[in-house]
């Protein structure tokens, strides 16, 4: 299977009915996608599945095969390929909800659209280190990224590692969006 196969494979995997039970908003996009990565890291960090799956905000059933679906992804593909559909997934949603929506009516939508926006332009990247492109390569073909941010994620991928580098992303995603839902709960 072709590595663009496998993650639309992936992506169709982890779009369970719940995600798209409703209209999707920025802000579901991204609280979805946290629940992604952090059951990517209580994988990492060999938390059995059936204590993951209590360990997810959120009882519904949907909610709890989305756990079962990633630890089965993990344990046949892998966390490279977890990491990657975790934040294609998170493109893919946003975009839908763009389609509908075009410009966040609030703050709190914008920070999420902002999280979404800053994972996008790093997945871009790091599928670029994948294919095997070189730094070059990828400020051409991305002339509206930060070039900063393209040299440091292919100086951090070749001193570690790409999976060290897409975990470091998600655990970005992860952080964005949490920051908005402490500030959505605080006021």
């Amino acid at each position: 299977m072709s590595t663009l196969q496998n993650f639309i494979a992936v992506v169709l995997l982890l779009a369970t009915s719940e995600i798209h039970a409703f209209e999707q908003t920025y802000e579901s996009c991204g609280v979805f996608t946290w629940r992604l990565i952090k059951v990517i890291s209580l994988h990492k960090n060999e938390v059995p599945l059936k204590k993951a799956k209590s360990e997810i905000n959120g009882s519904s059933k949907n909610l709890l095969k989305d756990t079962v679906s990633m630890y089965k992804l993990i344990n046949e593909k892998g966390y490279k390929t977890a990491h990657i559909s975790s934040h294609i997934f998170y493109l893919k949603c946003v975009r839908e909800v763009y389609s509908r929506v075009k410009t966040p009516n609030s703050k709190k939508q914008k920070s999420y659209m902002r999280c979404a926006s800053s994972s996008n332009e790093r997945l871009k990247i790091l599928l670029n280190i994948d294919r095997g492109k070189t730094v070059h390569e990828t400020k051409q073909s991305m002339k509206s990224v930060s070039l900063q941010l393209i040299d440091e994620l292919y100086n951090v991928a070749s001193k570690n590692s790409l999976l060290y580098v897409l975990n470091l992303s998600s655990e970005s995603t992860a952080d964005c969006i949490s920051k908005n839902v402490v500030r959505r709960q605080l006021g």
